[in-house]
């Protein structure tokens, strides 16, 4: 199962160059917390999805639309589709070069120049 949630929010808090530290202040979330959300391993409520939107400068709904994980649901809105897009293929690029950096890896680990 992919974290694009996560992904999402680490995203946005990097391209606005802020620290996890200053999002999660803002947010009124602990830094771990907010550790968690990134890497996948927790899932934020509706209101801390609202402020960490609030925060980071997007709309609430992109992180909803994200957040439910479906290729079906669309946001009428234009900002929120075109950040969701642009962020989708971000995540969708790091995923490729996360993978092929692996296979790279065990390529090595196995003797096989790269």
């Amino acid at each position: 199962m992919t974290n694009r949630l996560g992904k999402t929010i680490r995203i946005l808090r990097q391209a606005r160059s802020m620290k996890v530290t200053d999002v999660a202040k803002m947010s009124r979330v602990s830094v771990p917390y907010l550790s968690l959300v990134e890497n996948g391993s927790r899932q934020p409520s509706l209101a801390v999805l609202r402020r960490l939107a609030t925060t980071l400068g997007v709309p609430s709904e992109t992180l909803v639309v994200i957040g439910m994980a479906s290729d079906s649901l669309k946001s009428a809105d234009e900002r929120t589709a075109a950040l969701t897009d642009t962020v989708g293929q971000l995540i969708d690029m790091e995923d490729a070069l996360a993978t092929l950096l692996r296979k790279e890896s065990r390529r090595e680990a196995e003797g096989h120049p790269a």
